[in-house]
């Protein structure tokens, strides 16, 4: 019984672990490579915009990892993203974290995420991201972890998760302004 309890309660620090917010590091990673798998017209490959994709590297035998990137929908018409694919871990699920009657929660967005023409959809600690369930193997600082972006129109878009230590996140979204031209 108490190892039972133990181990409970141990999948649910890994599990809050993955999605807590954490202070900003002093330098910033390099974007994350993106690359359309689709062979799409010019103006339709790049329809959607990844950009500094990254995530956490994870102790062995942790149930769940996060997945954080910014998106930019650069069509005319709004998109949504709606499943991601990886080789990392057993399935992949977009996530959003509110706070409700002061109590966080996360759920499961079954129907994806909307992507508003124009503009920036951070998905970072805290609030929306990918998460990625079950790994197959622990996710190693400085060995990146490759996703397919899976959207209702765009094309697929390859991305590349640049790996971070333990407790580390993003700079806030402001900070990459300029990547985002």
């Amino acid at each position: 019984m108490k190892l039972h309890m133990l181990m409970m309660a141990t999948l649910s620090a890994l599990t809050l672990v993955a999605c807590e917010r954490a202070p900003a590091p002093e330098s910033s990673p390099a974007p994350a490579a993106v690359t359309p798998t689709a062979t799409a017209a010019p103006a339709a490959a790049a329809a959607v915009v990844a950009s500094d994709a990254w995530s956490r590297a994870t102790p062995p035998g942790a149930p769940v990892a996060g997945g954080y990137l910014t998106l930019r929908n650069q069509s005319a018409t709004p998109d949504r993203l709606v499943a991601v694919e990886s080789p990392a871990s057993a399935h992949v699920e977009i996530h959003e974290m509110r706070m409700e009657a002061g109590v966080m929660k996360m759920r499961h967005l079954e129907q994806g995420l909307v992507l508003p023409p124009g503009e920036p959809v951070v998905l970072g600690p805290g609030g929306m991201h990918l998460m990625f369930i079950a790994p197959h193997a622990p996710f190693e600082e400085g060995k990146p972890v490759v996703a397919t972006l899976v959207f209702e129109h765009a094309p697929r878009v390859e991305v590349h998760f640049a790996v971070r230590p333990m407790g580390v996140s993003a700079p806030d979204a402001d900070s990459h302004a300029q990547h985002m031209h």
